[in-house]
């Protein structure tokens, strides 16, 4: 399959029409794809409100954790960004079907199913035999998600809110199978490197516990959302080895299969599970709560953060099952650029603290991806009792993740896995992916700029930190502003 079709589809659900986008060649040269076109067609295309999807140049393409789909959009929650990604295979169906991305705009007279098959049309009813992305059913929160193919789901959001207000119930695109894995030189240095990570494929990586493999470590270290809440520490033998014997689920051609299930029920991922476990939901409550919320659309960690804030004696997991409207604004205290904190404690994880500060999208561990470094030791560890040195290494750290997910590639794959392997994928360069890894960052802070942010609101909540660590924060953020030259 092309790098790119050259193509975006545009969906007008007012009228009910759609049209075709064709970006210059310069436009995929310097933003890739993935998560970098979706800023640029959010960028010009911003009075619209859009709801953008995209693949990119390695979308259908067979390497290793490339069945990814980036969405962005105005957050309804918080006035801000959001962007996120998810697996299955709608990435490569809208692919195969033609085109690089989706623009859906405008609001319907009526409830719609958008299918994009050898047509566009609007149905009353999702066809059968489609990948498909649901809004979650809770029209009631402002932090409703949406769910791939049964069983996917965002980092965090409010996609589901913003397909609701414009009465779209679901995307449909017709089914594209993952093609064979290719034979080169890039897929086996990818899978060499993959298959020799701990934290991937080891014996207690999340290649065989999941995401949640990631509990202990952070139990250990104190890192766990309870230490914000001020809330009892949970029991350490609650941990992902606690749930038994799973099945895997991968994404695409991934090779990892960090996604589990038992039972037919998906096992929750570390930052739900965390958050979970946090608040006093019990152990064996926690995947039927996970499978409840994800059906509805209910971003976990923004209820939690509810709950706990509140101080309400009615047990979570009751909550949770029957989530009042009080709690549907995602109001939180401790939370960045209205974004609440997700599962890593900032006081004991400096860099990690830094970048939910920096994320253009609000408090989020997946933008600087500093826990690689802080908490797995990887590719060398860091202090991550203070925040000095961190400034650097998270700008290098933002800038190959955003081009990793322009690719588009899933954030695991880079525990073990570095820009120099998917470069040569492409007949590129590292230095050249992060060269564009870098326009993409800044064109998702001017985004924010023109959503009412400053960088004044580049700032955790007050009083997480200790003096001292206050300090060396403060220090490394003004040191950060510099380096990326933001004013």
């Amino acid at each position: 399959m092309s790098p790119h079709t050259g193509k975006i589809l545009s969906v007008c659900l007012s009228s009910r029409t759609w049209d075709i986008i064709c970006p210059d060649d310069s436009v995929y040269e310097t933003y890739l794809g993935g998560r970098g076109l979706c800023g640029w067609l959010l960028s010009k295309y911003f009075y619209n409100d859009p709801i953008i999807f995209c693949t990119g140049p390695l979308t259908g393409s067979g390497y290793q954790t490339t069945a990814r789909c980036a969405v962005m959009h105005k957050d309804t929650m918080t006035g801000g960004l959001f962007r996120s990604d998810f697996g299955g295979k709608f990435a490569t169906s809208l692919k195969k079907a033609g085109y690089d991305g989706l623009l859906i705009k405008g609001k319907s007279s009526d409830a719609v199913h958008l299918v994009i098959g050898e047509t566009v049309s609007f149905e009353e009813k999702a066809p059968e035999g489609f990948s498909i992305v649901k809004a979650g059913a809770n029209r009631d929160i402002l932090y409703c998600g949406i769910i791939a193919d049964g069983f996917f789901k965002t980092h965090r959001g409010s996609t589901g809110t913003l397909m609701h207000s414009m009465n779209l119930l679901s995307v449909s695109v017709k089914t594209a199978d993952e093609p064979e894995a290719p034979h080169t030189g890039a897929y086996e240095d990818i899978e060499r490197l993959i298959n020799a990570s701990p934290s991937l494929t080891g014996r207690l990586g999340i290649g065989r516990f999941g995401t949640a493999a990631l509990y202990d470590l952070a139990h250990a270290r104190d890192l766990l959302p309870s230490g914000f809440f001020g809330l009892p520490k949970p029991d350490a033998k609650h941990n992902a080895g606690a749930f038994g014997e799973t099945e895997s689920v991968s994404c695409g051609s991934c090779t990892i299969a960090c996604r589990k299930k038992k039972n037919g029920l998906r096992i929750p991922e570390y930052d739900e599970m965390a958050m979970l476990l946090s608040i006093g939901v019990p152990f064996e409550k926690i995947t039927e709560i996970y499978n409840h919320c994800l059906n509805e659309g209910i971003d976990i960690i923004t209820a939690c953060h509810c709950i706990a804030e509140s101080g309400t004696k009615i047990p979570a997991a009751e909550l949770l099952k029957n989530l009042p409207k009080e709690f549907g604004q995602g109001i939180s205290k401790l939370s960045v650029k209205g974004v609440p904190l997700p599962s890593f404690a900032p006081q004991g994880a400096q860099g990690t603290a830094l970048g939910y500060a920096t994320s253009p999208n609000g408090a989020d561990w997946t933008t600087a991806m500093a826990i690689t470094h802080e908490i797995l030791r990887k590719p060398v560890p860091t202090d991550r009792h203070t925040a000095m040195g961190k400034a650097v290494i998270n700008v290098a750290y933002e800038n190959a993740k955003a081009a990793a997910d322009s690719l588009p590639v899933c954030r695991y794959a880079l525990f073990s896995v570095s820009l120099e392997e998917f470069a040569k994928t492409l007949d590129t360069t590292a230095a050249r992916l992060s060269e564009c890894g870098n326009t993409i960052f800044m064109n998702e802070t001017e985004l924010i700029r023109r959503m009412g942010f400053t960088p004044a609101d580049d700032r955790l909540p007050e009083g997480l930190l200790t003096p001292q660590q206050q300090a060396e924060f403060d220090a490394e953020l003004k040191k950060y502003h510099r380096i990326r030259g933001i004013l």
